[in-house]
Parts: structure tokens; sequence; C-alpha cells
């Protein structure tokens, strides 16, 4: 039976708003393996779905980001939701995740990112089937994030309507060899918003400010990658 592991898991790893931090020297030194016997789990019926072998050989593992990495990244709430807003959205959109590609092409250990093709992206989003999809693209890295940003609205008879907004990016690396999560990252930032003289709709106004801020986050997100890929410590 082939054992799966859920998306919503994986982004369940991404709540600290530092992000990853890396694991000390002395780690290493303390492993089970080093003692007499070594820890199991109390559960025997966790053995349905890894054994304890298994998981001492993943938290033993001493990961290292490959040298030279293609990154297919993977929006796991709605991609281009503004674009059908209109042309101007579109390009909007658009130019957010050529920013956000740029960003992550920026560092020294990653020859290229780019968004994982529709028609390769799996109907189940369980760990085994994205490291299927990710390697069919040849991709040794994974970028799976979601946006999500929440707006309250005041609306004025007499003056501007206003808006205050609260939008959060959080993303998880994943390893393709090896199925190893080895960066998680959480980013937020909130903003005031008033309805623009040109917008005809104040909804146009917020969605605007939704896509600038939501791009921003993404390429704010791509450094702390790249920091941490090149140093192993987050900014």
């Amino acid at each position: 039976m082939r054992k799966t592991v859920t998306v919503a898991a994986l982004a369940a790893l991404a709540l600290s708003a530092c992000g990853t931090q890396p694991r000390p020297p002395a780690y290493y030194d303390a492993l089970p393996e080093s003692r007499s016997q070594p820890l199991e789990s109390l559960f025997k019926g966790d053995a349905s779905v890894i054994s304890d072998a298994d998981i001492q050989k993943i938290l033993a593992h001493k990961y290292e980001f490959p040298a030279h990495s293609r990154i297919a990244i993977l929006p796991l709430s709605s991609r281009g939701g503004w674009s059908t807003w209109s042309d101007e959205f579109a390009g909007l959109n658009a130019s957010m995740e050529d920013a956000f590609t740029s960003a992550l092409k920026a560092s020294g250990k990653v020859y290229d990112a780019s968004y994982l093709p529709a028609i390769v992206v799996p109907d189940k989003r369980t760990v085994p089937y994205l490291r299927e999809a990710a390697a069919r693209y040849q991709a040794d890295l994974m970028l799976l994030y979601r946006a999500d940003c929440k707006s309250f609205n005041k609306n004025r008879v007499f003056a501007s309507n206003q808006s205050r907004s609260y939008c959060t990016v959080d993303a998880v690396v994943l390893d393709t060899r090896t199925g190893i999560v080895p960066f998680t990252s959480t980013v937020s930032r909130s903003y005031d918003t008033v309805q623009g003289t040109g917008d005809m709709v104040f909804a146009e106004t917020v969605q605007r400010a939704e896509l600038t801020t939501v791009g921003a986050l993404l390429v704010e997100t791509a450094g702390k990658l790249s920091t941490f890929m090149s140093t192993g410590k987050s900014r």
C-alpha cells in the first residue's frame, strides 16, 4: 500500500513566523543510535504508517541543499485569481510571478525557478505524487506556497472607502530526492487601503493592494530561502 502524507500536514510545519532553524552540530552527537537502547514508538499501530527504523534514519539524516538546483513552484491557493479581474490585473499577476522567480534565481544555488506546468500538477496533492511530478520536471526542489488575504472594509457615504487587510504567505520546500522538508517560512503584512479616484468599485482597489502585497511577501520568502540555502540561517 502506498504511504501518503497530505499537503495540509506539510503546511502545518510552516506555522513559525521565524521560519526554519538549522540544527546545532551537537544534535548529531546525541542521536539515539549512540545509545544502548534505541528509542521506539509506544504506539505499535504507528508502524503501519512508518517504521521506527525509518523514523530514526530520517531524523539522523544531515540534509544539505544541492549545489545547483531547479525549483518547481506550486501555489496551493488559486493561482492568478486576480488576473480574471481585468487585463491590468493579468499583467500585475504576471509581473508578480516574474519577480518571484527572479528573486529565487538570484541565489547562487538556484540555476532555474519556474512554475510547475499545469499538465504535470497531480490531482492528489500528497508527497509521493508531488515528488513524482517534480522528478518528471527534473526539479531538485519543489516550493509550495499558500497566499491568504483578509480585508475588513469601512464603507463611507461622504468620504472615500477604506480597508484594512492582512496578507500571509506560507511556504514549504520539498526535496525531490529524499522527501525531506528542509525549509518552511511564514511571512505576513498588514496595510490600509483607500479607494482610488480611478477605480470604478472599491473591490478593485482592494484586489490591487492584495496582489501587490502578496508579490512583496513572495519576494521576501525567496530572500529567506536564498539566505537559508547559503548559510543555513533564516534572516
